[in-house]
Formats: structure tokens, C-alpha cells, sequence
């Protein structure tokens, strides 16, 4: 056994003994309430935590009962399983308050969103997979609520059902692949059926599948991209099972997407996360294996980036139940050694402009254009952050907390989804502006490294002529240099503007920022006025403050010619030191 597929099943071993110490350790507590006060807090002040903490806790007692049920049949989880399933059956709503309206809508309690969905089509799986083992009252009921509050609804509606159902994003591919697979274990072979998973299928593969380009590529990120494939993959398999005609698990382009994760990957487990992405994403084990078994080019990251059972806090039963029944297929049908991720390759990305560069000291910088009406956009074309060792040097602060504003017209309110809490210039005091003809104009990579960038249309400003962004990574130090050219009609205020998490120090108008193993120096270059930093709280995704450093500085006009407007050349390197390296 290779040492890839050593770890492959101690990871398998963990898991199992991790699901059965969960089981002992809930089976005495009681399971989360859900109640209007709760429910009500997000139409009243847009707080999602609370509510969502509640309805999660009770999504992890279905999950673990219902993964040690399929693992062991034991007859007191089985049980427990059982009391589990009537309490999620006697939920007043399945959907989450962020996507219903009470007020505008009489039938709110049958909407079908991202979780309805993933409630049937967990309650589904069960009851098929313990076929026998659960009472004829618990199926009955299980079965009859699936139908009611999702199958039923989603049949009976014309195409398309809600706009996620024509989306090119993971909405289409978690809600669709829900339901077909829902459909798949509770329905019986006819036209229903058939005619149910064909739409189906054509909203995946006309819709969501066009959210791809052929670089196969996710503008969501690597958390979206494995959410939505998840359940993509999910609706294929079932559906070549059942239709061996309809194989929608095939193809250059579906393979392309399969192997999106590995590209994304770097040192100490950072990941790529522009957008609403975190920058620590493990991956699926369970997803990465059934990828493997269908395309030979999928690698695997390293077996400690992968996610450990209750790492995912919405404790969605899918990923989790792979995680376990896919791993342990891999290991039984593998035939070859399985691949794994070489560190040093650059990858580019061109339909959604991005391009990432790997050099020396475990050093990368990931880059982007695009536009700023990305799926969970973020104002952000042009940007870029900076790694060594998997530690961020400049950052990209991905997802803040989900609240209402956050999903409305005050979005670009919130720090971490301006151009300010990136690292790209602002002019004249002017963030980004949001829309999707704010944009790149080109992305080009003219040589390995190397990054040219042209996006004065981002900032909607009719006298700014020209922004050029050039960015090189020198493989064999680590070394970043970034090159800034404008140019106004008019005389304007333009600064660079940069974001760490890590500590900070101005030492003779040079940036040190402070990391574990590396010291990041940052060296100006031409007329630059003084460096100012500002401390910025930033909300993370759990809604955990986090304090954030923001470094700017102006860059001098040059007059171009009398009446031809001003030029403005920005320069700066970042270059490592090694802590160990300089230590007494």
C-alpha cells in the first residue's frame, strides 16, 4: 500500500471513531429547539447566527445518528435515528429564515432553498439506506414529508421553480441535485420520474455547468465550487444508476472542474479565496476519491488538509456521509497509486482571470481581473495577496459574517467586500464600484510570473484614462514585484492601499510585516509620501472580530505635458527573510 493510501484509510479510521464518539456523547442531550422568537430575529435586525446555530445543532444529531446507523446498525442508534427523524419532521419550516419571505408569501413554510432540499434529500437517503431497520411509522412519515414540502412542490411548478433553478451557480447544483436525488430514492420508475430527473438534469448542464468556463474554474471559490459540485456529482452517479443513458459525469469539460481543487491548493493548506471564500478550505476526502475513480487527472492535496468530521458546521449529511462511504470505496476499487499535488506549478485561470504563481520558500501570490458582479462578489478586480509557508503576508480577508445587510444594497457597506480592504489602489478617495461593467479590460500572462492587469474601468471614473497593474513573482527568491501606471485627465489622489492580518512596522519608510517563519519587507519605489496604517475590525464568517491592518500611501502626480493630463508610476517589492536564517 502506497503512503498516500495509508493515510487515505487512517483517515477513514479516524472518521469512524470520531462518528461513534459523537454518538455517545449526544445521546444524552437534548436536541436544539427552533422557536419563533429565534426564527424572527433575522427579519427584525438580520441576525443569522442564532437561529442558524439551532437549526444546525439539530442537523448534527440526523448526521451522526444517522452515519453510525448505516455504519453499525446498532439497535440504540437506530432509535435515536428514529426520534431524530420525527423531530425534523415536526419542523414548522425546513428553509432558513435569510431565504423566506413571511410577509409577501402565505405558503413560506414549503420553500425550497439551499437546506429544505439538503433536509430531503438526507431524510431520503436514510430511510432507503435502513430500508427495514426504521419502523414503518418513522418511513411513513419521513417518506410523506419529503413528498410534501419539496417533491411535490418543485413537480408541480413550472420551469423554473425559483431563479437558482437557471442559476449558473452552487445554488442550481445543491437545490437540483437535491431534488433529483430525493426523487430518485423515493419515486417510482415512470414518467413522473423520468420526466422530474430530465429537468433535472437539463437545469445542471444548461445552467450550472455554463457557470464554468472551459478553464473549469469556480468564480465562487473553492468552498462553492466543492459545495455545488458535492451535490452535482451526487445526481450524476444516482442518475447513470438508474439511467445508464443519461451520463452527465463525462467529458474534457467535466474534468476540467473535477481537478479545479488541486489547483487551488498551497502551502500549510491556504487556498485560493477571492470572493466569499475562506482561506483555509479543506477539502471533501469523499468527493476527491469519487472524482478519482472517474478521471485519472485528479490529484490529492495533502491528507491533513482534509476535512475531519464536524468541521463542517452546517453538518450537512452528503459531504458527511462520503466523506465515509466514498473513501472506503476508493480504498476497495483503487487500482493504481493515487496522485498527489506537486507544489510548484503556476495555474491560469483565463476565462475568470485569475493566475497563480508558486516560488521559493513556500512563497505564492494569487491575482485577479474579472468584473464586480461575481457570484458573491466582492469589489475587488485586480487584487491579489501574498503567501510564504502558507502564512498571508498580504491578504485576501474572503467571507465576513452572513447577516441581512450583507445581502442587500448596503453590501458594499462591509469591509471585507469593498475595494478598500483589498489590495489595489484607490483613486481620488473612490472605492471600486459594484455592477459588471466595472471590469477588467485585459488579463494577460506575457511570461511565467508574470501578471499585466488593465482596470481603470473598475472604478467608473471617466477621467482616469489608464490603470495597469504588472505583478511578477520571482521563482527562485519568492520575490514580489507589483508596477502601478496611471493616468487622469486631471490632477487626482492615488494610493496604494494594502491589507495584512499580521503584525506591522514601518522602519525607515520600508513595511516589515512579521510572520512565524518569514519576515515580509516591502520596499517603495519613486516619489511616495509618507506610510499610514490604520487598524480595521473585521467580522469574519462566525461573526468573530478579527483586527486588520491597512497600509497606504500616496504616489505623486507627473505632469504629462502642459494640458495632456498626469502620469502616476507606483513601484513596490516584497521580498522574504527568513526568520531562522537571520536569528543570533
Amino acid at each position: 500500500m502506497s503512503e498516500l493510501l495509508r493515510q487515505i484509510a487512517d483517515f477513514k479510521t479516524e472518521y469512524e471513531r470520531e462518528a461513534l464518539r459523537l454518538a455517545q456523547e449526544l445521546r444524552g442531550q437534548e436536541m436544539p429547539v427552533l422557536t419563533e422568537a429565534l426564527f424572527a430575529e433575522f427579519e427584525k435586525n438580520g441576525n443569522r447566527l442564532r437561529y442558524e446555530a439551532a437549526y444546525f445543532g439539530r442537523r448534527k444529531f440526523l448526521s451522526v445518528f444517522g452515519l453510525v446507523s448505516v455504519m453499525k446498525h446498532r439497535e440504540e442508534d437506530l432509535r435515536k435515528l428514529e426520534e431524530v427523524l420525527l423531530e425534523i419532521c415536526g419542523e414548522e419550516c425546513w428553509a432558513l429564515p435569510a431565504h423566506v419571505d413571511r410577509h409577501k408569501n402565505s405558503d413560506w413554510r414549503i420553500t425550497i432553498d439551499l437546506f429544505a432540499s439538503e433536509t430531503a434529500q438526507t431524510l431520503a437517503q436514510l430511510v432507503t439506506l435502513l430500508k427495514g431497520s426504521l419502523s414503518e411509522h418513522v418511513t411513513e412519515i419521513v417518506e410523506r414529508e419529503v413528498r410534501a414540502r419539496v417533491l411535490a412542490p418543485f413537480m408541480a411548478s413550472q420551469a423554473p421553480y425559483s431563479g437558482w433553478e437557471r442559476s449558473g451557480n452552487n445554488w442550481n447544483a445543491v437545490c437540483c441535485g437535491n431534488i433529483g436525488s430525493a426523487a430518485l430514492f423515493l419515486l417510482n420508475e415512470g414518467a413522473e420520474r423520468r420526466a422530474l430527473v430530465e429537468r433535472i438534469a437539463h437545469a445542471l448542464t444548461c445552467f450550472y455547468l455554463k457557470g464554468f468556463g472551459e478553464d473549469g474554474a469556480c468564480e465562487e471559490g473553492l468552498g462553492y465550487w466543492a459545495y455545488g459540485f458535492t451535490y452535482y456529482t451526487l445526481f450524476a452517479r444516482q442518475l447513470r444508476e438508474a439511467y445508464p443513458d443519461m451520463n452527465i459525469l463525462s467529458g474534457k469539460k467535466l474534468e476540467t472542474i473535477a481537478c479545479f481543487q488541486q489547483k487551488c491548493y498551497f502551502s500549510g493548506g491556504r487556498t485560493v479565496n477571492f470572493s466569499d471564500s475562506s482561506c483555509f478550505e479543506p477539502y471533501f476526502m469523499g468527493l476527491t476519491c469519487s472524482l478519482a475513480n472517474e478521471f485519472d487527472s485528479v490529484c490529492f492535496p495533502a491528507t491533513a488538509f482534509a476535512r475531519r468530521l464536524g468541521q463542517d458546521s452546517c453538518w450537512r449529511w452528503v459531504g458527511i456521509y462520503w466523506d465515509w462511504y466514498w473513501t472506503g470505496r476508493f480504498l476497495e476499487t483503487v487500482r493504481e497509486t493515487p496522485k498527489t499535488l506537486a507544489d510548484c506549478s503556476d495555474e491560469i485561470f483565463p476565462d475568470v482571470q485569475w493566475a497563480v504563481f508558486r516560488g521559493a520558500k513556500g512563497s505564492a501570490v494569487a491575482v485577479k481581473g474579472g468584473h464586480n458582479e461575481e457570484s458573491h462578489n466582492h469589489n475587488d478586480v485586480g487584487s491579489f495577496f501574498y503567501l510564504a509557508d502558507g502564512e498571508a503576508f498580504l491578504d485576501d480577508l474572503g467571507c465576513g459574517e452572513y447577516t441581512k445587510d450583507y445581502f442587500s444594497d448596503k453590501r458594499y457597506t462591509v469591509f471585507c467586500n469593498r475595494g478598500a480592504s483589498h489590495n489595489i489602489p484607490l483613486i481620488d478617495g473612490c472605492d471600486q464600484c459594484p455592477g459588471r461593467e466595472y471590469r477588467a479590460e485585459s488579463f494577460d500572462v506575457p511570461e511565467k510570473g508574470t501578471a499585466v492587469i488593465r482596470f481603470e474601468a473598475a472604478y467608473g471614473q471617466p477621467y482616469l484614462r489608464r490603470l495597469e497593474r504588472r505583478l511578477h513573482l520571482e521563482k527562485a527568491t519568492g520575490e514580489l514585484a507589483v508596477t502601478d501606471v496611471a493616468e487622469a485627465d486631471r490632477a487626482v489622489e492615488f494610493k496604494e492601499n494594502l491589507v495584512t492580518r499580521l503584525p506591522v512596522t514601518v522602519e525607515d519608510g520600508q513595511i516589515v510585516i512579521h510572520g512565524r517563519k518569514h519576515f515580509a519587507r516591502i520596499v517603495l519605489r519613486g516619489v511616495c509620501g509618507e506610510i499610514e496604517q490604520q487598524e480595521v475590525c473585521h467580522v469574519n464568517h462566525q461573526g468573530e472580530p478579527e483586527q486588520v491592518h491597512v497600509l497606504q500611501w500616496k504616489v505623486e502626480p507627473q505632469q504629462i505635458r502642459a494640458g495632456q493630463g498626469y502620469a502616476y508610476v507606483s513601484e513596490f517589492t516584497v521580498s522574504l527573510d527568513t526568520i531562522s536564517d537571520i536569528a543570533p
